[in-house]
């Protein structure tokens, strides 16, 4: 808890598989869940903090917007082409927000982003996120990109919800 309370993003990846992997990550933001819930709602932003997402679209609400469906496109290292891909996204406020593979090149791509209320109008806020590329993209690539790219996500999201 220290390290997240000096501001730290906490990261733990693992590959159960050559192609395949999980990583867990946490980051302690002094804002209100409001705040972060809105940044996180907010698919079509994205792409300024997101490194690697070119662009996102949302396709469809649901459920009196408790579900809505996105498109986004990526590009996720200088020598593959873009793609896109369709995800749902279920809200469960103000804790927890699921996010599935709908259609897209990934076998598995399914996330949870849970806000945990700490002290003092702080969040903990926990990602998870499980991975299986439909195309042969070697471990080390993935798991490179990952180690850079989901600390940087998260504090961007922190940065982001404790300026508002």
């Amino acid at each position: 808890m220290t390290r997240l309370n000096a501001g730290e993003v906490l990261l733990d990846f693992s590959g159960s598989r050559r192609y395949a992997g999980s990583v867990r990550a946490a980051v302690r933001i002094d804002a209100a869940v409001d705040d972060i819930w809105t940044i996180l709602k907010d698919c079509e932003s994205a792409a300024e903090y997101v490194p690697n997402v070119l662009e996102c679209k949302l396709l469809e609400t649901r459920d009196d917007g408790m579900v809505e469906i996105f498109r986004q496109r990526a590009k996720l290292t200088w020598f593959l082409p873009s793609f896109e891909h369709d995800f749902r996204v279920d809200y469960a406020p103000p804790e927890r927000i699921e996010v599935n593979r709908v259609s897209g090149p990934f076998e598995v791509l399914d996330g949870t982003w849970w806000l945990l209320p700490g002290e003092e109008m702080s969040v903990t806020l926990v990602y998870s996120l499980n991975f299986e590329p439909g195309m042969p993209i070697p471990g080390f690539v993935l798991g490179r990109m990952l180690r850079r790219d989901v600390p940087v996500i998260l504090a961007a999201i922190r940065d982001r919800s404790e300026a508002l």
